[in-house]
């Protein structure tokens, strides 16, 4: 059964073809679908490194027409026809429901390396020059009067992977035990005033508009908040353990099949790990899974310990019923918090 919160979170980039050529003959088509905001102008640029060695290899040449939709507001689920056949997730379980719909193949994460995930991210603490508050850990962000900015998971689907990161930590400081992770995080989401609706919002919540002391999210965006709103004026802050964000890629069969597209979508998919696309993602302030050499203006980023999903959840669907469910641990701690 689709989950509510993918439906509303969706969020979908057409790369669109179907050009006549001068024979008249109807050109390959590839279809993508990007679900959040981050580097939405890198998958636009993906596409166009994508069309220019498609077409050395072909007679064909698609052309790419992108949009982008923010990630919080209602979308179509997943259970109906995207006219997508490629989709960029934020996250495995997003894929998994599209599976259970007939759209997506079982075997999605075997038809790539690193499970399909073309590259990485982590999470970061983001905090204002001279670091004040003194945070370098995760327990700094419980200390009384600091003031934690985040996203919820409930409307921000990359959300969870902070959510996730923070539990993770916990578990491991307190030797797997469940109720001292619970605690923590208790006292976590205790200093988010508000939690902000999309991950966009709390970057501009904190970086533009001064609230806050701390922005906990992907280490990708604080790095992009630096470019876009002064490097001078900001710290990252890396904990001693975080998570591995793992947005992965898959093609959406039922759609490529219907399309007569298969060839091209895979071709797509392929290219995500070649260098050229490493070395954009690595451009858009994400860890590429390829070693590429140094490019100049991208300051090579520092080794961080983390965990995965798999090995210290047992995966997203046992995630998602137990954290994300109506009722799961998301919704207790919040209730916990305003009792």
């Amino acid at each position: 059964m689709l989950t509510s919160s993918l439906a509303k979170l969706i969020a979908t980039i057409l790369v669109t073809a179907g050009v006549i050529g001068a024979a008249g003959v109807v050109k390959p088509t590839a279809r993508l679908g990007i679900s959040t905001w981050p580097s939405a102008e890198s998958y636009a640029q993906y596409g166009a490194l994508f069309a220019e060695e498609w077409g050395r290899g072909s007679d064909t040449e698609p052309v790419l027409h992108v949009s982008h939709s923010d990630p919080g507001r209602p979308m179509n689920p997943p259970g109906t026809p995207l006219d997508a056949d490629v989709i960029h997730w934020i996250d495995g379980d997003g894929i998994d429901q599209m599976v259970a719909a007939g759209l997506v193949g079982s075997d999605w994460r075997d038809r790539l390396p690193f499970n399909s995930a073309p590259y990485t991210s982590t999470v970061a603490f983001l905090v204002r020059k001279g670091n004040r508050k003194g945070i370098v850990d995760w327990p700094d962000l419980t200390r009384p009067g600091t003031r934690v900015v985040m996203a919820s998971p409930r409307t921000a689907a990359g959300a969870r992977w902070t959510f996730l990161a923070a539990w993770g930590a916990a578990l491991d400081r307190n030797s797997h035990d469940q109720a001292a992770a619970r605690d923590f995080v208790a006292r976590l989401v205790a200093n988010i005033p508000v939690f902000q609706n999309s991950s966009r919002g709390a970057v501009v919540a904190f970086a533009d508009h001064g609230v806050g002391d701390v922005l906990v999210g992907w280490e990708a965006e604080a790095l992009a908040a630096q470019v876009e709103f002064g490097a001078n004026r900001f710290e990252i802050v890396r904990p001693s353990l975080s998570i591995l964000v793992e947005p992965p890629v898959a093609v959406v069969d039922a759609v490529a099949d219907g399309h007569g597209s298969r060839k091209i979508a895979e071709a797509y998919t392929r290219f995500l790990f070649t260098r050229p696309a490493q070395e954009l993602a690595a451009r858009a302030h994400y860890r590429p899974r390829l070693a590429i050499p140094t490019l100049r203006g991208v300051p090579p980023l520092p080794p961080v310990a983390v965990f995965t999903v798999d090995r210290m959840f047992g995966g997203w669907a046992a995630v998602q019923a137990r954290f994300f469910d109506e009722g799961g641990e998301f919704d207790q701690l919040l209730w916990r918090a305003r009792s």
